[in-house]
């Protein structure tokens, strides 16, 4: 078995870790089964190409990406009662997201394209964690730097 431990993109190649949602919850304080288990929006750099550097995405920099362009349409068959009476589908939107595992670890393979912008700082509002009283919700505020 081929185990990556470093690498060099290639041509518009960007590879950044691959951090995905523990559990996400609402306002309210309920899970939000949407989101839990999907990449989160915002990666770090682990690796950027020649093309990427020369556009400003280095190393180590925290970027948001785009994962519309992995998005491709499917039609479910719906589950309902009418189904017996008349086949009915609904459109989904599927993604296949490119992902490579270097050093272990899950990787996204992504294209300069796919950055939307470089994150320079941000502040991370907290809402997993709940107070005894039922409703309350306990927000920090971290602030990451780059």
């Amino acid at each position: 078995m081929l185990v990556l431990k470093d690498i060099k993109p290639l041509g518009d190649s960007v590879i950044t870790t691959g951090d995905r949602y523990d559990e996400v919850y609402t306002d309210g304080g309920l899970i939000d089964p949407s989101k839990s288990g999907q990449f989160k929006e915002y990666q770090k750099v682990l690796f950027a190409s020649e093309a990427a550097i020369q556009r400003g995405i280095t190393k180590d920099d925290l970027v948001y990406v785009n994962f519309f362009n992995y998005a491709r349409p499917v039609q479910k068959k719906n589950n309902s009662i009418r189904n017996d009476m008349e086949e009915h589908y609904n459109q989904e939107l599927m993604f296949h997201i490119p992902v490579l595992e270097v050093d272990k670890k899950e990787c996204l393979d992504l294209r300069i394209n796919d950055v939307k912008f470089v994150i320079l700082e941000m502040e991370d509002q907290d809402f997993s964690r709940l107070t005894k009283l039922p409703g309350l919700v306990d927000v920090t505020g971290k602030k990451i730097k780059k």
